[in-house]
């Protein structure tokens, strides 16, 4: 459809509906004509409540119109349901709408409302990680995405190959917090040890003032000391009688992120005296957070 007339002879038998802005609007938004027109005939569908192939083809223009409209969208998929429609087109269709919509929510709920229709297969699951990786490739910080990733990862629990591809974008940009969780949210599934202390402090080494790596160090270790059955468990964790690796690289680095990281780690094996000292020294590092070393 794309006018006016052909609008109003698909749903001759549908009176539009205005929108109620009350009898005195302070302030009335001028919509385009077309606009309004989709608008008062998708509000006599929902008034109807009538889920069909038309009803499907009118939350199109919807879309069209305002790609964040959670009410066409919710509409749309129970238009699809009723209809047994091509779920694999939809998809099709949602990345379309997405490709200059990449951070609406709508649509990146959509496609996991759709994912859950179809049936679970190595195959579908590998399409979707392939898009997601292309809209990644364009914004690697996406949170939609890489949260869209941790639904198709936790569906099909390949949390170890995700630690892969999280370390690999990290090796791009070793300041992308959102791969950084990425890895982190895999190791809370999976806590077998695949090199992630080692991959941390090789990242920590290159850039000792980021703080993301050193965030990772103190979260990995935490995660080992509550599973003491996890392979390197101590000897990983810092814990050993003289420091571990981790603390030692703290020291060594000497960076406000660094001995931050050391000062976590250190409370969290009970040395609080030489904790105590390192925030003293990040007192007089640290000026902006100076206050917060003090009562630390």
């Amino acid at each position: 459809m794309s006018s006016s007339s052909e609008l109003a002879t698909l749903f001759s038998d549908l009176t539009p509906l205005p929108q109620e802005d009350g009898p005195h609007p302070i302030c009335a938004i001028q919509y385009p004509q077309a606009f309004s027109e989709t608008m008062g005939y998708f509000r006599a569908l929902l008034k109807a409540e009538e889920v069909s192939e038309r009803g499907l083809e009118l939350t199109s223009l919807v879309i069209d119109t305002n790609p964040a409209n959670y009410t066409a969208w919710f509409w749309r998929r129970k238009c699809l349901e009723a209809t047994n429609a091509d779920l694999g087109a939809e998809l099709e269709y949602t990345a379309e709408v997405g490709g200059t919509n990449p951070k609406n929510y709508q649509i990146w709920y959509h496609r996991r409302s759709l994912l859950t229709l179809l049936p679970t297969t190595s195959t579908t699951y590998a399409a979707e990680l392939s898009y997601v990786s292309t809209v990644l490739l364009d914004d690697s910080k996406n949170y939609h995405a890489w949260s869209h990733r941790q639904f198709l990862v936790s569906t099909f629990g390949a949390y170890d190959d995700e630690k892969r591809y999280a370390k690999a974008m990290i090796e791009r940009d070793g300041r992308n917090n959102s791969a950084w969780n990425q890895l982190y949210f895999c190791c809370e599934k999976s806590t077998q040890e695949e090199g992630e202390l080692s991959f941390a402090l090789e990242q920590a080494g290159k850039d000792p003032h980021n703080e993301s790596p050193y965030r990772f160090i103190v979260g990995w270790i935490n995660l080992l000391r509550s599973s003491p059955s996890s392979a390197g468990g101590v000897a990983a964790g810092g814990g050993g009688g003289g420091g571990g690796k981790a603390e030692d690289a703290c020291r060594e680095a000497g960076t406000v992120p660094a001995l931050a990281c050391l000062v976590d780690l250190l409370v969290g094996r009970g040395e609080r005296e030489e904790a105590r000292e390192v925030c003293k020294r990040l007192e007089g590092m640290d000026k902006i957070r100076e206050k917060f070393w003090r009562y630390k």
